[in-house]
């Protein structure tokens, strides 16, 4: 389990108390703080703010991409999205989930991966739709990824092999957003993708730095965190720098 600045030390005032959350510790030794009047330590502070920070990462991924399928909806046009880009952010996503939920980590650690993964799904889906995407296409993909994931479940899900696949994903993010952004320079323009969803995985990925320097995560997390903050940023400027310039009235 990743053990936060400060958690060692609510760990130390929780005797009998070892199946108590750890959010729920902190919490309870800030109270103590409280109504005794005195400043809660530092450790303890920052451990909070962890805490908060990567719920609040959680549950702001839980409409991270709404504006994306609203506009898609809305347009009833998927016009210069990427299929290669959602295709493998969705393995991306299934890998980072599986891989934190079996080494046990907090959900607060992955849990938008799981969000993430659900709205990609459904994206997909639109994209194939507008877009006209041949069957064959489609059923590639789909198969693959039914074949990825069964046979990590016939094996039991080994740690050693998601390990490594999870020390891959960097990559394979950075990997997912090159399609997209070589699509938009190519075309001038980026289409039916939204500024809001781009904005908010933007801000996503800098608090994940942030909290994974503080939970002394993996280097690997880091670095895919801090790729994915590059990558989302180039993404945030093309929309502006090829957003469609207002006509001018006569």
């Amino acid at each position: 389990t990743t053990i936060f600045p400060g958690e060692a030390m609510a760990s130390s005032h929780s005797t009998g108390s070892l199946n108590a959350s750890p959010l729920i510790v902190l919490l309870s030794l800030l109270w103590e703080h409280i109504i005794s009047l005195s400043l809660p330590p530092p450790p303890l502070l920052l451990a909070l703010s962890v805490r908060f920070l990567g719920y609040g990462v959680v549950f702001g991924s839980l409409v991270v991409k709404v504006p994306q399928l609203i506009r898609v909806y809305r347009a009833k046009s998927a016009k210069g999205l990427a299929l290669t880009t959602f295709e493998l952010e969705t393995v991306g996503y299934t890998v980072a989930a599986l891989h934190s939920f079996h080494l046990n980590m907090p959900f607060s650690a992955y849990g938008e991966c799981l969000f993430l993964l659900v709205q990609d799904a459904i994206l997909l889906v639109m994209l194939y739709t507008y877009q006209k995407t041949p069957t064959t296409r489609i059923l590639a993909p789909c198969a693959l990824y039914a074949a990825f994931v069964g046979a990590l479940a016939l094996a039991g899900w080994p740690m050693h092999v998601l390990a490594t696949m999870h020390a891959s994903t960097s990559a394979l993010f950075v990997a997912a957003r090159v399609p997209q952004i070589v699509t938009n320079a190519k075309q001038k323009s980026t289409g039916e993708l939204s500024l809001i969803s781009v904005a908010l995985n933007w801000l996503g990925n800098l608090a994940r730095i942030f909290t994974t320097m503080q939970s002394q995560a993996a280097a690997s997390v880091l670095v895919g965190h801090v790729l994915g903050t590059m990558c989302n940023g180039v993404l945030l400027a093309q929309i502006l720098l090829f957003k469609p310039k207002k006509k001018k009235a006569l």
